[in-house]
């Protein structure tokens, strides 16, 4: 309730608490407790957080007004490394994706929506030993392989257009499509 009353109040910086603090229960809690008798019902929860999140993700904004610090929290949640190997497919990433596979393939079109818009400004103020454009290049490879491996289980005008232009390499086709994604984005 505290966290639904952040978001409807706009007040962002206290939803984005409020909501590290709800992922960290959903995803500490042990089998058979009390709060979830099954992992179906951890993985629901986890669904429900996901669609709520969104606003907070899209519209969360730093001190210095960057809302892509909302986006790259989207990404760095729900986007994992696609190469990693077996054993490291236990991170948070990983059991918000299954969500997307398995009970809500329609956010894959946020995800795709997070990596495009904030990619660019993201970039920009990386430093460090990881420089901007080789975490660009990274999300893009995993967000590619991501569409193509759910390709056959959802299809919209975003994720296609994305599919054309990345993995097919086909941009006259991407360019057909940037149309119907434009009444998907003002739609949305």
């Amino acid at each position: 309730g505290k966290y639904a009353s952040e978001i409807l109040e706009q007040n962002w910086v206290s939803a984005q608490e409020s909501l590290r603090t709800l992922q960290e229960s959903i995803d500490n809690v042990t089998m058979g407790t009390q709060i979830y008798q099954s992992e179906g019902a951890q993985l629901q929860a986890r669904a429900w957080l996901m669609h709520w999140s969104l606003f907070v993700y899209f519209f969360y904004k730093d001190e210095d007004e960057f809302m892509y610090d909302g986006l790259d929290k989207l990404i760095d949640s729900w986007l994992p490394d696609m190469y990693k190997t077996h054993q490291e497919k236990e991170h948070r990433q990983w059991k918000y994706l299954r969500v997307v596979q398995s009970l809500c393939p329609h956010l894959l079109r946020y995800i795709c929506a997070a990596v495009i818009i904030g990619s660019e400004e993201s970039g920009k103020r990386q430093s460090g030993q990881e420089s901007g454009h080789i975490r660009i290049k990274q999300r893009f490879k995993d967000l590619s392989r991501l569409i193509d491996n759910e390709s056959r289980y959802y299809k919209d005008p975003i994720t296609e257009f994305l599919q054309l232009l990345l993995s097919d390499c086909d941009f006259d086709g991407a360019h057909a499509k940037l149309r119907e994604c434009e009444l998907v984005i003002h739609n949305d």
